[in-house]
């Protein structure tokens, strides 16, 4: 558990009220989301002579990850009673964008027009989904796009296929979530093996410590682990993968493919790829698409209540 030190609630509400800028755009990470979230909110709020700003989580003093900071503060400013904030002479305007996570099939999510969550499992999904995968994966390396177009022909059946080869570490990963126990089988725990596959005798350990840590009888514990591996294959066949498959982990294949690549061709330059990787995905991402509107309509129906 990661302790923050920062900003308490009552003076982050504080530093809203005290500032010039007029919206405010929390976000989870600081690797990733800044730079995610400004390319959405940005036209948005300067079209509206609007300025913004966004804050990190690890800017908010608090005990562990960053969504559930942001959850308490957005619990704290609602109850307050300020996520439109009127106490000034000017009104301030208070967003949220979070990670979807497995909220959705937990019944986790808040219910607010300030609360805005990925449609994906996170923000990294996007990058793969929408971003230039083929041509991401070549700069990764530097090596010739045409490597990379022999080994994937299909982008949405390549992410699909990881979704595959996963797809018995995410059912444990659920069953761990439904029964509320923490351990090995997690989404926090990233497999980036050689082939990019989950270890067989990994798998049986950890439904063998999940199903004695649980308390349940056998009947119990497969009706559960029977739920969600159903949910995880009814996902996978309707193309909803994205929705179960963290999007961080899509990079292990990306890495995969490189290695792979390597093997067949001679060594190539890996050192700083991942960052490459993601540098590229995110620089191929197209924020005037269809699926960017998730993210910008609840943020001008927001300001239009300013």
């Amino acid at each position: 558990m990661t302790t923050r030190v920062g900003h308490s609630l009552g003076a982050m509400r504080r530093l809203v009220q005290m500032s010039g800028k007029r919206v405010f755009i929390y976000v989870e990470g600081r690797e990733l989301d800044p730079d995610f979230y400004s390319r959405l909110c940005r036209e948005i709020c300067v079209n509206q002579g609007l300025a913004y700003e966004i804050i990190v989580a690890d800017r908010v003093n608090g005990v562990g990850g960053g969504k559930g900071i942001l959850i308490r503060l957005f619990e704290y400013i609602r109850k307050k009673g300020a996520l439109i904030d009127r106490s000034g002479a000017i009104s301030k305007l208070v967003m949220f964008y979070l990670d979807k996570d497995t909220d959705d099939i937990f019944r986790r999510k808040r219910k607010s027009g300030h609360v805005v969550y990925t449609t994906h499992y996170c923000v990294e999904n996007h990058l793969f989904c929408e971003g230039e995968l083929l041509a991401s994966i070549a700069t990764g390396g530097s090596v010739d796009l045409d490597l990379v177009r022999n080994r994937i022909l299909d982008p949405i059946q390549w992410r699909r296929n990881a979704a595959v080869r996963w797809r018995d570490w995410i059912v444990l990963c659920l069953t761990a979530q439904k029964l509320r126990l923490g351990g090995e089988a997690s989404y926090q725990v990233n497999h980036d093996t050689v082939d990019a596959r989950v270890n067989p005798a990994n798998l049986i350990m950890c439904q063998v410590d999940l199903e004695t840590r649980s308390g349940k009888s056998v009947g119990q514990f497969n009706r559960i682990i029977t739920w969600a591996r159903n949910l995880v294959d009814n996902s996978i066949s309707l193309g909803e993968h994205d929705r179960i498959f963290k999007g961080k982990w899509y990079v292990v294949f990306g890495m995969h493919e490189l290695d792979q690549i390597a093997l067949t061709n001679g060594p190539i330059n890996l050192n700083g790829a991942r960052d490459r990787l993601i540098g590229s995905l995110i620089a191929t991402l197209r924020f005037d698409e269809p699926w960017a509107e998730h993210y910008k309509e609840p943020l001008r129906r927001a300001i239009a209540a300013l």
